[in-house]
């Protein structure tokens, strides 16, 4: 028997096991895939990361940013500076998974879980799909948005889309060059910078990878779910059309759900609920959580305690400031939704804003100060 199995291995998982594993457990990371894979992501996250991974990020990191270009409905608004570092998510997965293998983590990779059970006194017992059945002291879900381990703990809270969040589609290729320059700007300024282009129904982005772009669309708490005719008006208005059979989707809840812990078991990242309902951004946030709860976990196991939700009690008050900022930003969303139902959000009224916001120091918006990880 594990002292833990951490189910999902993205960023919160692989973080996860890579701390618990440190700290002397015998921890199991169970993927139903086999790395590298893909995973539809804008893959941009902030330098902050460097300090939640260590200097071997940079071996995942296919571009450095330094400027956002804003556009409304195709007219230039705003320009925001700020640092930000961009991966495929191909390889910044498996590197997260090297590094918690590395750090003495077990990796089973091309196992589905199908269920968890509780029901034996001090056991978490794992499900398999092929049958085979696993048992761990405690279980940490890290299996994203349609997590299997929330839903067998009761902890999912009702239907996916009860749910604030985010519905985003993407695709990554390469792209001729010369589109490339004709959204980024000349080859030095287009390995440097992004292109976001708002509208009142969603948000659409460009970002440069090495030798391409990835391209997506998301509606967040502003817009309906009919975002792929949408997203494949966006690629033709960028001169993508041919690419749209690429686009891929994902459902971001970016809404903590009310409990993420429950006797011998917590959940991160997406199972959780984790990422920002503004930008649909979870990367760092799936980590910060994974090294939270790794912290929680590790003292009551450290302690030879069975690990209870009251014994777990630390993890959920240290998701406390994430949620209060969650909610701050999901009102302004849902506000700005409602606005636009009734016809009063006008395309001057949203210039206006998005100048205002790349005006903030962007730095202001993290919920806990990467030092502390």
């Amino acid at each position: 028997m594990h002292d833990v199995i951490v189910v999902g291995a993205g960023p919160g998982g692989s973080t996860a096991a890579r701390h618990l594993a440190r700290s002397g457990l015998d921890v199991l990371l169970v993927d139903r895939a086999r790395f590298p894979r893909d995973k539809p992501c804008g893959g941009i996250a902030r330098p902050g990361i460097v300090q939640l991974v260590g200097e071997r990020v940079h071996e995942a990191v296919e571009a450095r940013i330094r400027r956002h270009r804003v556009f409304l409905d195709g007219r230039p608004v705003a320009e925001c500076r700020d640092s930000a570092l961009l991966f495929r998510r191909t390889r910044l997965d498996a590197l997260l998974v090297d590094i918690a293998r590395e750090e003495g983590a077990t990796i089973m990779e091309g196992a589905q879980v199908e269920s968890v059970d509780l029901s034996t006194s001090g056991v978490a017992r794992v499900l398999l799909r092929d049958g085979t059945e696993l048992a761990a002291l405690c279980v940490v879900g890290a299996d994203g948005a349609y997590s299997r381990v929330a839903r067998s703990l009761g902890l999912a809270g009702g239907p996916l889309r009860a749910r604030r969040g985010d519905i985003a589609v993407r695709f990554e290729s390469d792209v001729p060059r010369s589109i490339v320059e004709g959204l980024l700007g000349p080859p030095e300024e287009a390995r440097r910078g992004s292109y976001f282009q708002v509208g009142l129904l969603g948000m659409g982005w460009a970002f440069p990878k090495e030798g391409g772009l990835n391209v997506g669309m998301g509606v967040g708490g502003m817009g309906g779910t009919d975002l792929l005719p949408r997203a494949r008006r966006f690629l033709a208005d960028l001169g993508l059309e041919r690419y749209a059979p690429l686009l891929r989707g994902e459902h971001i809840p970016c809404e903590l759900l009310p409990r993420v812990t429950a006797d011998r078991a917590l959940l991160v990242g997406d199972a959780a609920g984790a990422a920002n309902p503004m930008t649909g951004c979870g990367i760092e946030d799936a980590m910060k959580t994974g090294v939270l709860a790794a912290r929680s976990l590790s003292r009551v196991l450290g302690r030879g305690l069975e690990p209870t939700a009251d014994r777990l009690a630390s993890y959920e008050a240290s998701l406390g400031t994430l949620r209060r900022i969650q909610h701050l930003r999901g009102l302004g969303l849902e506000l700005v939704g409602r606005l636009q139902r009734r016809g009063l959000v006008t395309e001057p009224w949203m210039a206006r804003s998005l100048r205002l916001m790349a005006r903030f120091d962007v730095d202001s918006f993290v919920w806990t100060d990467p030092a502390r990880f």
